[in-house]
């Protein structure tokens, strides 16, 4: 029976049970991320809003610890993965972006909300805030490096950019080929390019392990079980 090759837009360790799979699993992030000198405002902030682990890693290495009464946010469960490293999470949104993002704004009321973010931040969570309850950073950003990546059985994109890197070039897609996305921003970007997919419920490396098991079952080692 045939290896099925799956490809993600993200480095995988080789301790991730992903990689105890049997699957041809190929793992490239097709961006890469860069750090960006930022000023915070001037002002009080009751919360801060995390929309991506990069948003945690190059906020945090490049600012002063924040007041502890602050409180912290994150887009999902990946983010907050990295978040709980600096303290308490008061909310973490879902993979419905719009669903969310009402509940966030909800929650804060009338506080003022900081939003570290990358220079192509969607500012899903920001719309649904009055302009003047939030400010943003812009604390990293985003280059594209394209890759030309083999045919594979199923596709998973960790963002947008990634999914835009990878047009950006010339792919062998099989007309079978299975897709999944981190989330309806990356979903709606996959459509921009003809492609339905489906979402993930988590980003969590267990629950991508799940939902390739669904679709290719001979791809669960015994040990994983």
């Amino acid at each position: 029976m045939k290896i099925p090759s799956v490809f993600i837009s993200r480095y995988i360790e080789d301790s991730s049970p992903m990689r105890k799979l049997k699957i041809n699993l190929i793992a490239q992030s097709l961006i890469t991320i860069q750090s960006q000198t930022f000023v915070i405002p001037e002002r009080s902030f009751d919360w801060i809003f995390f929309s991506s682990p990069n948003a945690v890693k190059h906020f945090y290495s490049n600012c002063a610890p924040m007041k502890p009464s602050v409180r912290l946010a994150a887009i999902g469960e990946g983010t907050a993965k990295m978040l709980r490293n600096y303290g308490q999470i008061d909310f973490i949104g879902s993979s419905d972006i719009q669903s969310s993002a009402y509940e966030f704004a909800s929650m804060v009321g009338k506080q003022s909300v900081l939003f570290p973010i990358g220079d192509r931040s969607l500012h899903s969570f920001q719309s649904a805030l009055n302009p003047e309850q939030f400010d943003e950073v812009i604390c990293y950003q985003t280059a594209l490096m394209p890759q030309i990546i083999g045919a594979c059985d199923m596709y998973i994109f960790s963002s947008p950019s990634n999914v835009v890197s990878f047009f950006s070039v010339v792919q062998n897609i099989p007309d079978d080929a299975v897709f999944l996305s981190f989330g309806r921003s990356t979903e709606k970007e996959l459509m921009q390019h003809g492609i339905k997919s489906g979402i993930l419920g988590s980003t969590s490396e267990a629950s991508i392990c799940d939902a390739i098991i669904r679709i290719f079952p001979v791809s669960m080692p015994d040990s994983y079980l």
